[in-house]
């Protein structure tokens, strides 16, 4: 197999790679102090009706028959997107969420062994118990203390990942990533809405009262995490071998770590440091040794 050194890539295109994993690595960080000030499903409704008026016009046809794309809506919308806010909505620590969404690889895999009856290799069984024995050390970390609710809802939203993931695999391989974004954007405003207006209020003056801070935070989640991120990934994906450049996602929690640290002044201890080599590793291994989902009983 290829590696990312083995490659011919221009200096352009390596600094590029580093574009996507820092803009959701930041995305973290910044989630937390827009939560500070908005409530999540009411950012989450911006987030998505603002993405699908930047991409539609582009992607003006469904890309995909409207039920698959509804179900696609649905887990990547409320299930992923959705609990990842709320959870730091409260006041879970970003440092740690990043790293807990590191869960959605070995989960990914387990999902895959279970109903896609896909065949695991031994180093893939090393990876996921690095992995987990990685999440207990990350739940022992003082500053998940008392947040058990938080720690929950993060991982429903690894766990939605995971099963976006497998879903957009095998109904939405051939399409244009892009066109997928657009119109799941699109889908699930509706899905979204009614949280915002039965269970949140006061939207109006939120706006008015919210700091340039929380618009900034939202103006990072809005476009360099979900536009500008995704749309340099998938253009170096249509250049590079996915398998090639995938591993190099891994950076992303590292780089949300760092801005838990640096942005919030998020206390770094032992059990995070040890726990999230571990979920690191773990998902490193799963990721290089990932069995194709062709490869079936």
């Amino acid at each position: 197999m290829k590696n990312l050194f083995s490659l011919s890539i221009s200096p352009l295109h390596l600094l590029l790679i580093l574009v996507p994993t820092l803009a959701w690595g930041l995305n973290f960080p910044f989630a937390r102090i827009s939560t500070a000030e908005f409530p999540p499903f009411f950012l989450l409704s911006a987030r998505f009706s603002l993405v699908a008026l930047i991409l539609l016009p582009f992607f003006p046809k469904p890309p995909q028959k409207i039920i698959p794309l509804l179900i696609l809506a649905v887990l990547f919308g409320p299930l992923h997107a959705g609990t990842m806010l709320y959870s730091m909505y409260l006041e879970f620590p970003a440092s740690t969420g990043v790293l807990i969404q590191q869960l959605s690889v070995p989960m990914t895999l387990i999902i895959s062994v279970i109903f896609l009856k896909v065949l695991i290799h031994r180093h893939s069984i090393i990876g996921l118990i690095f992995s987990f024995c990685g999440l207990f050390l990350l739940i022992q970390a003082p500053s998940i203390q008392g947040n058990y609710l938080g720690l929950i809802v993060m991982l429903i939203s690894a766990l939605s990942g995971a099963i976006y993931l497998l879903f957009l695999k095998e109904y939405f391989q051939e399409i244009h990533p892009l066109a997928i974004i657009a119109w799941v954007s699109l889908l699930t405003i509706p899905v979204i809405l009614p949280f915002t207006f039965f269970l949140e209020n006061n939207h109006l003056e939120l706006l008015k009262n919210a700091s340039l801070k929380a618009y900034g935070a939202a103006f990072y989640g809005f476009f360099i995490s979900s536009v500008l991120g995704h749309s340099i990934w998938y253009f170096l994906v249509k250049k590079y071998p996915l398998e090639t450049i995938a591993p190099i996602t891994l950076l992303t929690p590292v780089f949300g770590v760092l801005g838990g640290v640096l942005i919030l002044d998020e206390p770094l201890n032992q059990s995070m440091i040890f726990g999230g080599l571990l979920t690191l590793i773990g998902s490193a291994i799963v990721l290089i040794r990932r069995p194709n989902l062709t490869n079936r009983e």
